[in-house]
């Protein structure tokens, strides 16, 4: 059961991560939004006026965060499960302030909130029923 759940963090982990790394490079790149075609009226409503801050924040707490969380999945972290947890709620607050910010739900907002959901999910339920974050020396 540990190591299903296991590959499942991992895989919604290695998924957020690679999206993070992606779309928080492009709009550091192209701060316009170009890169990955996003219109620059979306940050109409929002506090920013291009998207190089967002590509910051959305590649640290989303892409790089991920990948840590993700080597504390492989290494048996103690705290992984909670880790875990974590990550999925960084990124179910990060996609409420994106939405209330440009005013809009994309599928992929419900895809990714599912893959938040996912996490908190896994996390939880494993410290729940783990009695401790993770045994050293078992997958």
């Amino acid at each position: 059961m540990r190591l299903l759940l296991k590959i499942i963090a991992s895989v919604l982990l290695i998924f957020n991560g690679i999206g993070a790394l992606y779309g928080g490079l492009m709009m550091i790149i192209y701060p316009d939004g170009s890169g990955i075609h996003l219109p620059k009226d979306l940050l109409g409503h929002s506090i920013f006026n291009s998207y190089l801050m967002p590509g910051i924040v959305l590649l640290l707490v989303n892409g790089i965060l991920s990948f840590y969380v993700f080597g504390a999945v492989l290494f048996n972290h103690k705290k992984l499960w909670r880790l875990v947890a974590f990550q999925g709620i960084v990124l179910i607050v990060w996609l409420i302030i994106q939405i209330f910010m440009i005013l809009l739900i994309y599928f992929l907002h419900l895809i990714m909130f599912g893959v938040g959901l996912g996490l908190m999910s896994v996390g939880f339920f494993a410290k729940k029923y783990f009695s401790t974050d993770a045994t050293y020396g078992e997958i």
